[in-house]
Parts: C-alpha cells; sequence; structure tokens
C-alpha cells in the first residue's frame, strides 16, 4: 500500500492517477476528507499515524510557505514508528520539473533507492526568456514584473528568492533522459501541449 500525501494538488493527482492505470494499491491523503482517501493534517500525530498505518511507501509532496521542514518531519516520525519501508520525496527546485513515471518508478521498485534526483529541462531559461516564449505560443503579450528589493518578498519565500537571484537554480542535470530514456521536454514544447490552459483558464 503506498500512501499519497498532497493527492488533490497538482501533482499528487498525476501520481494517483498513474498508479491507478497500473492498478497499484494506494491511500490518499488530504486536508479535507475525500471518497476512498483518508484525512490527515501534518500538525496532527494522531491523523498522521492513521494515515501511514499498514503503508509500504508514501509520496511525500509539502508545499512552501507552510514550515515543510516540521511538516516532512513529522511525517517521518509517523512513517518511521508504522514501520514504512520507502520515502519519495519531492521538493522544489533544485528537484526542478515534474515528469510521467519517475515518481512513481521509484515508489514501486527498489531501482531508485537512496538516489536523489535533480530534475531539469534541457536548457536554462529566465523568467523574462519564459514569456518571451509564451508571447510566442500565445501571439499576445505576457509581462514580467521584477521585484527590486528582497523586503517586497514575503518573508517565507525569501530565503528562496535571494538563493535563485544568486543562481542557485541555474544548472543542467541529465537526469531525466537517464531515468527515462528520452530527452527532457522543452518548456516551449510544454507551453504548446498547454495552450489551451492558458487561453481558457479555469474560473
Amino acid at each position: 500500500m503506498i500512501l499519497i500525501t498532497g493527492a488533490t494538488g497538482t501533482i499528487g493527482s498525476h501520481v494517483a492517477r498513474l498508479l491507478t492505470e497500473q492498478e497499484v494499491p494506494f491511500r490518499a491523503m488530504s486536508r479535507r476528507a475525500q471518497p476512498g482517501g483518508v484525512q490527515a493534517d501534518f500538525d496532527d500525530p494522531a491523523s498522521l499515524a492513521r494515515a501511514v498505518a499498514g503503508v509500504d511507501a508514501v509520496f511525500l509532496v509539502t508545499v512552501p510557505p507552510v514550515p515543510t521542514a516540521a511538516h516532512d518531519l513529522a511525517l517521518l516520525e509517523a512513517a518511521r514508528a508504522a514501520g514504512v519501508r520507502k520515502i519519495v520525496k519531492l521538493s522544489a527546485i533544485g528537484s526542478g520539473k515534474t515528469f510521467d513515471g519517475a515518481t512513481v518508478a521509484a515508489l514501486t521498485g527498489d531501482a531508485h533507492d537512496g538516489r536523489r534526483y535533480d530534475l531539469s529541462g534541457p536548457e536554462l531559461l529566465t523568467f523574462a526568456d519564459q514569456a518571451a516564449i509564451l508571447e510566442g505560443v500565445l501571439a499576445r503579450p505576457v509581462d514580467v514584473t521584477d521585484v527590486p528589493t528582497l523586503d517586497q518578498v514575503p518573508a517565507a519565500m525569501a530565503t528562496g528568492v535571494a538563493w535563485a537571484r544568486a543562481g542557485g537554480a541555474a544548472y543542467l542535470t541529465d537526469h531525466v533522459p537517464r531515468i527515462l530514456g528520452r530527452p527532457a521536454g522543452t518548456f516551449e514544447q510544454w507551453a504548446h501541449d498547454h495552450r489551451e490552459a492558458f487561453t481558457n483558464p479555469r474560473e
């Protein structure tokens, strides 16, 4: 049995879909009650204990601005007490973009045990570069607003912004093609593939 945290989010929902397609049993964890899922909160140890009961592996994703380190540790403590064998942790960049299959392969097999992967696309792009690509795909202007000083950034984001501005995220890896056996997709291809989401945004 696999526990998926953040199961109703963008990434967790894709992991759930892939596991369903592969007929791998899983338990979906979220803060709100969901049909067939388990309701749990990272700040409630008893609920985490219920969530990990009988689980072999956990997909762990926590999202800022909540105190992710404390939440990660709370889940890890509950998992250790329950005898969970494997944790697959998705973090922000430097882990980069998501892709079909790598997370699920790590959850269901042993080949990736003990490994850390920094996932990147095939090219380094600034936000201005991304905006220019979107302008070409969408055929309309896309503005980028720079935040000139860190005192204008929420406190929970200041460290990450400073790190990114210093070039902390400016590197490429070959981890995606090495794991998947195919080239990593480009930002431009992603924009084309999701063009409808930009032109017809959900309310």
